[in-house]
């Protein structure tokens, strides 16, 4: 059954997995991803056997300029305390549920627009490319490969990178791969695992793409293990 919905939507599972079908494709939803719905998008929700996923409602009028299509959001130990807090009916206070509520709503926005990760395109081909990437970054195909997998130029791919992100399509997928990889840093992963998990060729090409974009070493990055937001010290979720 497809949903259509007038607020906006946090889709995020409890235990388990589901896959949301929007905007012509499915977008897992898991340990790992949460997805944001955007007011009027219409959806339909698979859910495994045994698993839970939850939403939180956002008013329309809150949307402040966030993104206008189904978009995934990397999970962290923050958003997930605050989404509980907030779910949980009958556990604490109705106004600290509310007030989690709220902390969701902001923390989301940070999430979608941080300027340390790279920005998803909104529309057509490279769009189709950045969630196949944001699904798995580690994946290798070039930009001539990727250009044939969704039927254009690698002249016409590479613009639309630009027009929609302000970056070339190489340096994009780099921020997509330091993205993850913070993530599994700051989980505990070692540099050497987490450089292969998110697709960089070797060990060196992945220190000097964490110094050129992070100013910081993969060490550094895992030592500091805490994530940038202003609800304080809880780690990324791996």
């Amino acid at each position: 059954m497809w949903l259509r919905h007038a607020e906006h939507e946090l889709a995020w599972t409890a235990d388990g997995r589901g896959l949301i079908e929007a905007d012509g494709h499915r977008h897992p939803v898991d340990a790992q991803w949460a997805l944001w719905l955007p007011a009027g998008e219409a959806h339909r929700v698979h859910v495994d056997d045994g698993s839970l996923v939850l939403s939180l409602r956002f008013a329309a009028a809150d949307h402040d300029g966030w993104v206008d299509v189904a978009t995934p959001v990397l999970r962290t130990d923050v958003l997930d305390r605050l989404v509980r807090s907030a779910l949980q009916e009958g556990a604490g206070s109705a106004e600290a549920r509310t007030r989690s509520h709220a902390r969701v709503h902001t923390l989301v926005g940070v999430l979608l627009r941080d300027e340390g990760r790279a920005p998803v395109p909104l529309v057509g081909p490279a769009r189709a490319v950045a969630l196949a990437l944001l699904r798995d970054p580690s994946r290798p195909e070039s930009l001539v490969e990727w250009s044939c997998a969704v039927h254009v130029s690698p002249k016409t791919l590479q613009r639309a990178f630009v027009a929609e992100t302000g970056m070339p399509f190489r340096r994009w997928r780099t921020k997509v791969r330091l993205a993850a990889a913070v993530t599994f840093l700051r989980a505990g992963d070692s540099v050497a695992v987490t450089s292969a998990r998110v697709g960089f060729r070797s060990q060196s090409a992945f220190a000097a793409a964490c110094r050129t974009e992070l100013g910081m070493t993969p060490g550094e990055v895992r030592a500091a293990a805490v994530a940038p937001t202003i609800f304080g010290g809880a780690s990324a979720r791996g």
